[in-house]
Formats: C-alpha cells, sequence, structure tokens
C-alpha cells in the first residue's frame, strides 16, 4: 500500500503541471480558426517536437515525477483513515473483462493473488484530464460502479476481478489533483479537473488482463465526458503505447517462468 501513496504523489504532481499546460493550450485556441493539429503518435515524436518552453505540439510540457523514494510524511498522515462508506459501494454487477487475443504460452499460467504490499518492478497509469467543465462527481461516482470499481483503502477507488474479490485487485483510480483522494460523501456535488488509472507489476493480479482493463474503463470514461488521455510520461496515449506497454507485462513474465 506505500508503494501505491507513492504513485498518488507523483501523480498529482504530473497532472498538475499538465493540466495547467493543456488548459493553457485550449484557452490560446479560444477565438482563432480551427486548425488541423496532427496526432503524436508516439513519446519519441512528442519529445522531439517541443519547443523552446518546453511544450509539445498539443501544448503539454515536460514533468518531472516524483520518484518511488520520495516521500511526503503530511500526506500519508492526512490519508490513511478508511472510509465508512467502503461497502455500500460495491458494484451491483460484474462487467465482462476485455482479455487481450494475443496468446503466449504462459497465457493460461494459473495466478495467484499478488501481496498489495509487494513492491513493483513495473508502474503504468493513465491519467484523463476533463474538458473545461470538468467532471461531474454524480456521473463519475455512477459511471466508476457501473465499470466494477468499489471506494475502499486510501480513500480510491479500486477495480478487483470481481467486486467480491478484494484479493485479486486490478488497478487503482485516484483524483489526479490535490487532495489526490475522494470523499464519496460529498463527491456527488463536485467537479473534478482529472482521474488517474494505475496499476503496478508485481502487484496486480493477471496484469496483461488487469491493463487491458485499465485502458478499457480509462477509454469508456473518455467516450462518457470528453477530454484527453495521457500516459505517464504526459504524452497523448496511443495505441502504439499500449502495445509497447503489453510487450513490457509479457517480458516481464517471461522472466518469471524463466526464473521458476
Amino acid at each position: 500500500m506505500e508503494w501505491e501513496l507513492r504513485i498518488i504523489l507523483g501523480v498529482l504532481g504530473a497532472a498538475v503541471v499538465g493540466y495547467v499546460a493543456y488548459d493553457g493550450w485550449r484557452r490560446s485556441q479560444k477565438g482563432k480558426q480551427k486548425s488541423s493539429i496532427p496526432e503524436m503518435r508516439n513519446s519519441r515524436d512528442v519529445s522531439e517536437a517541443r519547443d523552446n518552453g518546453g511544450f509539445d505540439m498539443d501544448g503539454i510540457g515536460e514533468v518531472r515525477v516524483k520518484k518511488l523514494g520520495e516521500r511526503e510524511s503530511d500526506f500519508a498522515t492526512n490519508h490513511q483513515t478508511e472510509n465508512s462508506a467502503t461497502e455500500s459501494l460495491v458494484a451491483t454487477r460484474d462487467d465482462p473483462i476485455t482479455v487481450t487475443s494475443q496468446q503466449d504460452s504462459f497465457s493460461a499460467m494459473e495466478e495467484e493473488p499478488v501481496d498489495p504490499d509487494v513492491e513493483p518492478e513495473l508502474i503504468f497509469s493513465v491519467t484523463l484530464l476533463a474538458p473545461e467543465e470538468g467532471f461531474a462527481g454524480e456521473k463519475l461516482l455512477q459511471l466508476l460502479i457501473e465499470r466494477g470499481c468499489r471506494f475502499g483503502d486510501m480513500n480510491i477507488f479500486h477495480r478487483y476481478k470481481s467486486p467480491q474479490a478484494t484479493n485479486k485487485k486490478y488497478f487503482s483510480i485516484a483524483n489526479a489533483f490535490e487532495p489526490g483522494t475522494f470523499d464519496v460523501q460529498t463527491m456527488a456535488n463536485e467537479t473534478f479537473k482529472g482521474i488517474s488509472f494505475f496499476m503496478g507489476v508485481p502487484g496486480s493480479y493477471e496484469p496483461d488482463t488487469a491493463y487491458q482493463t485499465m485502458v478499457d474503463t480509462a477509454r469508456a470514461l473518455k467516450d462518457e465526458f470528453g477530454g484527453k488521455l495521457m500516459d505517464s510520461s504526459r504524452s497523448v496515449f496511443t495505441d502504439q503505447t499500449r502495445q509497447h506497454e503489453l510487450e513490457q507485462i509479457k517480458e516481464y513474465k517471461r522472466r518469471q517462468l524463466t526464473q521458476s
């Protein structure tokens, strides 16, 4: 759980700077004729196309994400309490999970639940930045529950293999802006500038399935709300990003089979 706190802290800093840059670019477009901007296809293109101010063609600036070793005791003190509303927010249905069609020799391998406190070797995150009006809290809460997520540890949402299988976590969802957490008692009356999905390997159950489910969930919310999907490097999230990160997970699993 400690590594999750460090990820949230890193996501907060990255999302704030990314959103400021994104919002500045969006405002600068008002009153101008609509122009066609080619979509960046990978993070290398983005890094090579930054201007002298460090901004890319989408107006997203470079961000320094906190290192995993860094800690902020004040944040940890304020956000370790559990919320009593956890059990009331269990999803009423278990949505089918989209699994990648690619099959490897290890795909049928039976997996055991992973220790939630294990330090991950790989970390993946996707941040959904809201359009100007923000995400309506009531609708966001409803959609998260419909997608099988539930409120829990650290006052954030978690997606499990099923809402009842709390020892088989796929990924977590945090508020991308301060305080990084959610208050389900007031959430319906709030708006949010962005949310971040994240998972670790090891740490997530069925990591390849978990990753694809995380991406599908982020894309589903984007379809509902609009906004922009960003990867962990603050570049626009593309299908090439998804394929590359899935390959990283598969390579990790191959190494584990070789070592066993």
